[in-house]
């Protein structure tokens, strides 16, 4: 999580006036409850490794419409499925290994 810090002050300083959100484990909520330039840590009620298609069926269904973009972090096909269901257009994947974070912007 402390290496997507750098991301997030990028993002927030070339657009100020968007909102970012961040899906992560619950670990990390205490971490990205501290940084500024999230606006609201929601919790991934998944543990490392499981697959839980219908929990993030269910998450991207709860989240669509809601974000105009999505950030991968995580290199690996589960983390692409919630930006998928919840139908989040132009959600670029970036690789970054041992980065558990799925960041959401809205305008």
């Amino acid at each position: 999580m402390v290496m997507a810090q750098p991301l997030f002050q990028l993002l927030k300083s070339k657009h100020p006036q968007a909102a970012i959100d961040c899906l992560a484990p619950p670990w990390s909520q205490p971490l990205l409850e501290r940084m500024p330039q999230i606006r609201t840590a929601i919790p991934l009620p998944l543990q490392h490794g499981e697959l839980g298609l219908g929990i993030r069926r269910q998450l991207g269904h709860a989240l669509k419409g809601r974000y105009q973009h999505a950030i991968i972090l995580p290199n690996s096909l589960k983390s692409a499925l919630i930006p998928f269901f919840a139908r989040i257009p132009g959600a670029p994947a970036i690789s970054a290994k041992s980065v558990w974070v799925f960041s959401m912007i809205c305008a």
